[in-house]
């Protein structure tokens, strides 16, 4: 009398499947992830109002200039450097 013995619903071709599954899940993971963070520093430093910056370093510049602080050479340059 010969007994067949099968590995069951969990044996062969399922469980390579399945595996495959877990890898393809694993590395979506993580592509999705690392996606988001760049996605997420780019948008935050990009939205940073450069113009402003540049405004009040004008404004504090012929401030110094108006009161003789500087000269009108320092300014200038210091002018040219701002808006570089």
């Amino acid at each position: 009398m010969m007994h067949y013995y099968s590995n069951g619903f969990f044996g062969g071709g399922f469980m390579f499947f399945i595996l495959i599954v877990i890898i393809i899940a694993i590395v979506w993971i993580i592509f999705r992830n690392e996606n988001n963070n760049r996605n997420y520093y780019e948008n935050r430093y990009r939205n940073i109002p450069n113009d402003n910056i540049d405004d009040n370093s004008l404004k504090i510049l012929n401030e110094r200039y108006a009161k003789g602080e500087i000269s009108e050479d320092e300014y200038l340059r210091m002018k040219e450097n701002i808006k570089k």
